[in-house]
């Protein structure tokens, strides 16, 4: 058995791994940023303008094969192959304040240039107005849409359950071995002298 001075920081440096950390970054490098999005941003309509594509090169893995690597379970291979696809693109225009902004997004990518744009096309049909949010300090930072954080928030409590589950575990691990080790359990077939 690994001893008292050894398990004691392997049991805090894992569970500082496996749960603490992760549980901090979910709330505040994801939950505590986009509520502080949400907090900061103001409601405005938002006009799409037109559609468009862009050419760009992509990639997939292709002329997969398996083969026999001396394990029980096989290996795999892939190459890269790469096509041209195209993205399709809509520009929307709003306001913030006095200011009127114009931006593109990406909003589809397909292997036919016909296909991005249709789906463009129909997710956001030309001239459709909507709602969407900009930031206060950065009319420049807008989306269709506030952040769901209720993904990260659910995340950070399940690793926080999961902390709370590993050091109860090892508490109760180490009572019991200290407690063999000195004794204190109560065994009829013990015989005291």
């Amino acid at each position: 058995m690994i001893p008292f001075y050894l398990r004691l920081p392997l049991a805090i440096f894992l569970l500082l791994l496996l749960a603490v950390m992760p549980a901090l970054l979910l709330r505040f490098l994801g939950h505590e940023v986009r509520v502080d999005w949400n907090e900061n941003a103001a409601e405005t309509r938002c006009e799409i303008v037109d559609h468009y594509t862009v050419e760009r090169t992509c990639s997939e893995s292709c002329d997969c094969y398996t083969y026999s690597c001396g394990r029980s379970a096989p290996c795999y291979s892939c190459s890269t192959c790469y096509y041209t696809c195209y993205d399709g693109y809509v520009t929307v225009e709003y306001w913030a304040g006095d200011y009127q902004y114009t931006d593109s997004i990406d909003v589809a990518t397909e292997r036919s240039q016909a296909s991005a744009l249709a789906e463009a096309r129909d997710e956001y049909p030309l001239d459709s107005e909507s709602a969407c949010y900009y930031q206060t300090d950065d009319a420049t930072d807008w989306r269709f849409e506030l952040h769901n954080t209720t993904g990260y928030l659910v995340g950070f409590w399940i690793f926080v359950a999961l902390g709370i589950i590993g050091a109860s575990s090892y508490i109760a691990f180490e009572v019991q071995t200290w407690c063999q080790l000195l004794h204190c359990i109560l065994d009829p077939n013990i015989t005291q002298h």
